[in-house]
């Protein structure tokens, strides 16, 4: 660290020498460079400011990195200097750092197991600073007497609600340094950004925000929304989606694709609504799931053969029904892939939310009627050419390669059309139009 060499310094600009009064002979007198001393002094508090400042985007950096709780308490722990342990609330131990391991007899027999013991959980529960609801997140000192060393607490709160505990244990006849309890601070507020992001699912307290989704699809018939939203603890999510998962095909893994989806998405909720795994996601981008977090997403539902719909992002939950709506359009209207967006499917809804399907029918282009005649007629496939050329927005090359045909005869199926029907497919009405009727089309 920058403030070691600097302590180095200190010490090298005391200069230590033999004692000129014979009253001391023989004794080593220090002489001090005040003005580097003074120096060294404020650039090493300078310094050590830094550090602490560090600490937590260090740790927050290893969060990101490996969504990984147990490699944040470690990479906390080397930090400081001291063994970490992560209760939740209910005094059940998440993790403890493995890079400074625990050497107190009364915690070491508990955690070589993995797990607090009854007797431990009961004495710690009961500690008079535990059993105040409304403490603040603060550092707290313990004065027990069922353990010798020195031990700080740290409380953790998160959307208000108080989930658990960060213990920083000292060896034996150890006392914390003051940097030691500034970098503790530091750390178990870092530990709050990565529980929120990548541990929720770890605390059963914060896993109840599964009872707002319920909440609200218990809301589709009768839209009392804001109503819920004024009785419930709600995320402080700035942008959102929906995802909603067939699951039908595999209600008896219900349970474990529900905990599978909060490992990708550790800020999200989820529940279990009829067949249907609904999951609110929290995004980290303005219009859309992260590309990693999105094919994890993919991965997951090949694997388990099951198919889902995304809705459109949005920012207010008293939206929800609407976009939950769109996640399930997207589901049911999805034909590409195992996972489809309500973008790709709302063409097809817009249509579905219209009665008169005569009507629909009648504004169908011409054009589209006409190649379909040919194709009958002559077994071409024009309107299937047609229709990938559209949706791959004019892309020759991409259209060619979707039909498995040469883009010279993609570009000679085109001219075709074009003489057939009379239509200009550069321009982007007429691409808009035939969208539009190849949807229809296909509605019908």
């Amino acid at each position: 660290m920058k403030y070691e060499s600097l302590v180095n310094e200190l010490i090298e600009n005391t200069i230590i020498g033999q004692g000129t009064d014979p009253k001391h002979s023989g004794e080593e007198t220090i002489l001090v460079n005040k003005t580097a001393i003074k120096r060294a002094i404020d650039e090493a508090l300078i310094s050590i400011e830094d550090v602490l400042q560090q600490i937590p985007e260090d740790i927050k950096e290893v969060a990101d990195k490996t969504k990984s709780l147990d490699k944040v308490i470690d990479c906390a722990a080397s930090a400081i200097g001291a063994a970490l342990l992560l209760f939740d609330k209910d005094i059940a131990l998440v993790s403890s750092s493995r890079s400074i391991p625990i050497t107190d007899p009364v915690w070491n027999d508990t955690f070589s197991r993995g797990y607090s013991s009854y007797e431990l959980r009961e004495i710690v529960k009961h500690l008079p600073y535990l059993e105040d609801v409304d403490l603040e997140t603060e550092l707290i000192k313990p004065t027990d007497s069922y353990s010798t060393r020195e031990r700080l607490i740290y409380h953790i709160v998160i959307d208000h609600q108080s989930i658990g505990y960060l213990f920083m244990n000292a060896e034996e006849n150890v006392v914390f340094s003051q940097f030691q309890i500034m970098a503790f601070k530091k750390a178990g507020e870092a530990m709050i950004y990565a529980i929120s992001r990548y541990g929720r699912h770890l605390f059963p307290t914060l896993r109840t925000n599964d009872k707002l989704l319920r909440t609200l699809l218990s809301c589709l018939l009768t839209s009392d929304v804001e109503d819920v939203l004024k009785k419930e603890s709600v995320p402080d999510y700035k942008r959102m989606v929906v995802i909603c998962l067939d699951s039908r095909d595999q209600k008896h893994h219900t349970d474990e694709l529900n905990q599978q989806i909060i490992n990708i998405f550790p800020e999200s909720i989820t529940a279990i609504h009829k067949d249907h795994v609904v999951g609110l996601i929290s995004l980290k981008t303005e219009m859309t799931i992260e590309d990693d977090q999105h094919k994890a997403l993919e991965k997951l539902l090949k694997k388990n053969r099951i198919r889902g719909g995304v809705s459109n992002p949005f920012s207010d939950l008293k939206y929800f029904l609407q976009f939950y709506r769109q996640a399930d359009k997207a589901l049911e209207l999805g034909k590409t892939g195992v996972l489809n967006r309500y973008q790709d499917v709302f063409i097809s809804d817009f249509f579905d939310l219209i009665e008169d399907k005569e009507i629909l029918q009648s504004i169908v282009h011409p054009a589209i009627l006409r190649l379909k005649q040919v194709d009958t007629e002559k077994d071409t496939d024009f309107v299937k050419t047609l229709e990938v050329l559209i949706k791959n927005n004019r892309n020759i090359k991409k259209s060619a390669e979707l039909l498995f045909i040469h883009r010279n005869t993609m570009l000679h199926r085109i001219e075709q059309i074009e003489e057939l029907t009379d239509l200009d497919l550069k321009d982007d009405n007429t691409a808009l139009y035939l969208q539009i009727s190849l949807a229809l089309l296909d509605r019908s």
